[in-house]
């Protein structure tokens, strides 16, 4: 799949989503990316106590980072930005 980056007139498939109670719109592959994370965190927290809440708060703080890295912009979130996120 060619990059909107790459080439500027080719739009890329977006998402809208919420996250941290914040709404946010997201490239496909940043979007598949991102559920995928968020699953495997599910999957890994599976019988722990608290499990929902860690969760929660996982996903408030991306969305603190993904408001810092987008304030100001008009852009959906990329795959390099969730990547950048997931690492953090």
């Amino acid at each position: 799949q060619q990059s909107s980056r790459k080439h500027p007139n080719i739009m890329m498939e977006t998402r809208s989503i919420s996250l941290g109670n914040l709404i946010f719109q997201v490239e496909l592959p940043a979007f598949e990316a991102l559920s995928h994370y968020l699953d495997a965190l599910r999957q890994a927290l599976v019988g722990t106590e608290g499990a929902e809440e860690i969760v929660q708060e996982v996903e408030n703080r991306m969305a603190e980072l993904f408001s810092a890295d987008l304030a100001g912009a008009s852009r959906a979130i990329r795959i390099g930005d969730v990547e950048r996120v997931i690492t953090t």
